[in-house]
């Protein structure tokens, strides 16, 4: 399933392979920085109970990535990657109307991302571990890499597949899940990417995407 041909594809949270509404019912309004027309007043703020649930859904997600194969983890982020190629038009749509970039650059910063992706996806499984042979104290000594479980990242207004890519590439290549927070004043395309998270096969609760302002980023920070 692609991008609906609707610009404004999606307004909502995506929590555990689900959008969601705000539980609070609380929403914020996208105006156009071209003609200051609104887009939408309809993108859903997430209350601290969204934030509980999408950090309940990826502690739930965790064990299944983490212990996911390495190289089937690297197919399902490179099918991705092929994924955001593919609806490079309409994602560079979605992030001009919000934030003014010319189309012909937002392409660039979908494309640059989708190669991170790929990048990253040819690290899932080679992350190795080390070992020591007995010095004087006589002990083998083992370093063992591991995840380390439910990730976040905030993302800027500006660059936000890029920023997006940088955080979630190398905590989804090492099996840990993520939550990612997209601006308040860019959130339409992230938001967009929750079709395209379920196409690409990953597990319900692995990616979670959540908006809002800086009230939003503190919660997932505490």
């Amino acid at each position: 399933m692609s991008i609906q041909t609707n610009p404004v594809s999606q307004t909502y949270g995506f929590i555990n392979g689900e959008y969601v509404p705000s539980s609070k019912g609380e929403t914020l309004s996208i105006y156009s920085p071209n003609d200051d027309s609104l887009v939408t007043d309809k993108v859903q703020i997430a209350s601290e109970a969204d934030i509980d649930r999408a950090v309940d859904a990826a502690k739930a997600a965790f064990p299944k990535w983490r212990d996911m194969a390495g190289h089937k983890r690297a197919a399902i982020m490179m099918k991705f990657a092929d994924l955001l190629e593919k609806n490079v038009d309409k994602l560079a749509k979605l992030e001009s109307i919000a934030m003014g970039q010319p189309i012909s650059v937002a392409k660039k910063f979908i494309l640059a991302p989708a190669a991170i992706w790929k990048y990253y996806a040819g690290y899932a499984g080679k992350v190795a571990g080390e070992s020591f042979p007995p010095d004087e104290d006589g002990t083998y000594k083992i370093v063992q890499y591991e995840p380390l479980g439910v990730c976040a990242g905030i993302c800027a207004w500006n660059g936000s597949h890029v920023l997006a890519a940088w955080k979630m590439g190398p905590a989804m290549a090492t099996g840990n899940t993520f939550i990612l927070k997209s601006s308040e004043k860019s959130p339409l395309a992230l938001a967009a990417y929750g079709d395209l998270i379920n196409e690409a096969g990953f597990p319900k609760g692995v990616i979670n995407i959540v908006t809002g302002a800086g009230p939003v980023g503190a919660m997932l920070a505490r």
